[in-house]
């Protein structure tokens, strides 16, 4: 409320190769104005571009995945959590080796969301002495929001073996630490690693805490996402998320106008006066333009009831 504003956090592809030349970039909306239906977003902030290259060194030569963003209570300040890949000419996936950067608000307080941000250092990465048998060559490639379970914070990081022919299945798994600044631990393998949240690939989860106290989860279903599909899941406790507790949220009506595949969910927001009622916010494919190749951005109005 005190913004009145929603920001949205991106990363936005700028040439060739595809997913390598990338920028890290910060678009906003007025509350007011979006409630109204103006619902054109302005870009604040261009905060990290990518090397470009494909020398198999720079540790940041793509930047291709979704950013998280959270603010430190304790410390009255914004983070982001953001992949950086080795790029390289190569059989298999271009982007490799991911690892996950921590950056700092340089401005304290929750205005200081556009930043600008300082780096902390690599929090996640793969190869690492600690990867476990799930993760593969394209490293670390996402990194949810951390939240909280008592006193300790847990976050969903992604994977896949994509040095395997054929290619191999996009998973989770889930770390802790006491920290923003970590360590970060991985939980258990195979007793929590990886986390089944789907019987299917699956990415970049957001997580929201209910008002009592147990916790949801959205994500990229890799699969459904031609039927205009979103995964959800729900955990009691933050740790176990139940197979028995996860659904496909269809986001993208085949009668719709112009929407094509569902992607990545980008935000889920509280609706401010509507109990268990948020936005849905995600990116997809607009139909309308180039055969479905167009990446647009949209929202739908979602309700969690409890059974």
């Amino acid at each position: 409320d005190e913004l009145d504003a929603f920001y949205l956090f991106i990363t936005e592809f700028t040439g060739e190769p595809l997913y390598v030349p990338s920028n890290l970039t910060l678009w906003t909306v007025s509350m007011t104005d979006f409630k109204n239906g103006n619902k054109q977003w302005t870009k604040v902030a261009s905060l990290r571009q990518s090397g470009g290259t494909l020398d198999c060194n720079d540790t940041k030569a793509s930047l291709g995945s979704s950013i998280s963003a959270a603010f430190n209570q304790t410390d009255n300040t914004w983070y982001i959590f953001y992949v950086g890949f080795q790029s390289c000419k190569s059989p298999y996936f271009e982007n490799q080796n991911g690892r996950i950067f921590l950056a700092k608000s340089d401005v304290a307080g929750i205005k200081g969301i556009a930043g600008p941000y300082t780096d902390i250092g690599v929090i996640i990465k793969y190869p690492d002495p600690n990867q476990q048998p799930w993760e593969g060559l394209q490293g670390v490639d996402s990194f949810s929001n951390p939240y909280l379970v008592n006193d300790t914070y847990y976050a969903f990081y992604g994977s896949a073996q994509t040095g395997k022919t054929p290619c191999c299945n996009q998973e989770v798994g889930l770390a802790y630490s006491k920290s923003y600044y970590g360590p970060w631990t991985r939980a258990p393998y195979p007793y929590i690693n990886p986390v089944r949240l789907l019987n299917s690939p699956l990415e970049q989860p957001i997580v929201i805490q209910f008002k009592d106290g147990s916790y949801g989860a959205v994500f990229d279903a890799l699969y459904e996402q031609n039927d205009g599909q979103i995964g959800y899941a729900y955990s009691k406790d933050g740790i176990n998320w139940s197979s028995q507790c996860m659904q496909l949220l269809t986001v993208n009506p085949k009668s719709g106008p112009h929407w094509g595949d569902a992607r990545t969910p980008e935000g889920l927001i509280p609706i401010a006066g509507e109990e268990g009622k948020f936005y849905l916010f995600f990116t997809g494919w607009d139909e309308s333009q180039n055969n479905n190749n167009y990446e647009a951005f949209g929202y739908v109005n979602v309700s969690f009831i409890s059974t």
